[in-house]
């Protein structure tokens, strides 16, 4: 699991359990699980809103949010998250090495594996830095948007239902060599999915 474990959603302690107990799942820390621990936060930040007061309402959301998760965690819980490592280093039994990070393995935040790559389309960023490293055999691209993204191995979960339980297991499949098939939604089926979780009421 690659980070972003519990902020900003309706039950971050009984999602913790759920995840920690997850059997053979490994995890790497998220920038928002640093920002629940630690005290750290995005932007805006206090100097921010000096400069543009505007910004006020945000940055009080932004605080008042990380705050309350971390209320809803007790101390083993955060002594958990703080521990995550950045990064999770795996050898298949084929031998196929695996590298996951949260955002790239230089920082858990920011913009990615290339920064210096901001105008061109995203998979080619992902392929740049993959014939960078060639031992990384196995991999795969969790994100609920599909642009740019044709020809990778895609699990793409709707952005109001979330990460399912048949993506999670789909995605361990893949990456453990169980299957070639990616979770790549349609239009139609992300709609749908959209529409259900609208209709149900779904808290994220």
């Amino acid at each position: 699991m690659l980070g972003d474990l519990v902020a900003i959603g309706p039950d971050p302690l009984q999602t913790l359990e759920i995840l920690a107990n997850l059997p053979n799942v490994r995890f790497v820390r998220g920038n928002t699980d640093r920002y629940v621990v630690s005290g750290d936060r995005p932007a805006p930040h206090a100097h921010d809103v000096d400069r543009d007061p505007a910004l006020l309402p945000l940055f009080l959301a932004v605080e008042s949010s990380f705050a309350w998760t971390r209320d809803q965690l007790g101390e083993r819980d955060l002594t958990w998250l703080a521990a995550l490592p950045v990064i999770q280093r795996l050898v298949l039994p084929d031998g196929t090495r695996l590298a996951g990070v949260h955002a790239s393995p230089r920082s858990d935040d920011g913009t990615g594996i290339t920064p210096d790559l901001p105008d061109q389309p995203r998979r080619n960023e992902i392929l740049s830095w993959l014939s960078d490293h060639p031992a990384v055999t196995r991999y795969a691209v969790l994100d609920e948007e599909d642009d740019e993204l044709d020809g990778l191995p895609l699990f793409q979960p709707s952005s109001l239902t979330g990460l399912t339980d048949e993506i999670a297991h789909g995605l361990m499949d893949y990456l453990n060599g169980k299957t070639d098939q990616d979770m790549r939604a349609s239009r139609m089926v992300r709609w749908l999915q959209n529409l259900h979780a609208i209709l149900k009421g779904h808290p994220g």
